[in-house]
């Protein structure tokens, strides 16, 4: 009797193994299942960061090529006035000589 008791207890013991070794297995699977589906999350996030990353970037090029034509174009533009403003100012040598008279001789 006591042997049946002993084998009893054993068999008992074993299916517990067993069921512990087939938990342990089903915690693995679903780890790796885990992260498998947390690397392909990381995945889509970065690829959509990215994507999100690259509009932005083209948009600010955008309007930096713009601004800078549109200052080019104004500086021309002033520049050329400016220009324009002395060639019809024409010169004024005595206006010029007087004045450095005053300044220097008074």
């Amino acid at each position: 009797m006591a042997g049946k008791v002993v084998n009893g207890e054993s068999a008992v013991l074993n299916h517990l193994f067993e069921v512990e070794q087939n938990a342990q297995a089903l915690t693995l699977d679903a780890q790796r299942e885990a992260d498998k589906r947390i690397s392909s999350a990381k995945s889509a996030a970065d690829e959509k960061f990215k994507a999100a990353y690259e509009k932005i970037v083209a948009e600010n090029e955008q309007l930096y090529e713009k601004s800078i034509s549109e200052i080019k174009s104004k500086s021309e533009l002033e520049i050329k006035d400016f220009k324009e403003r002395i060639l019809k100012s024409g010169k004024t040598v005595e206006s010029f000589d007087s004045c450095l008279d005053k300044i220097l001789f008074a």
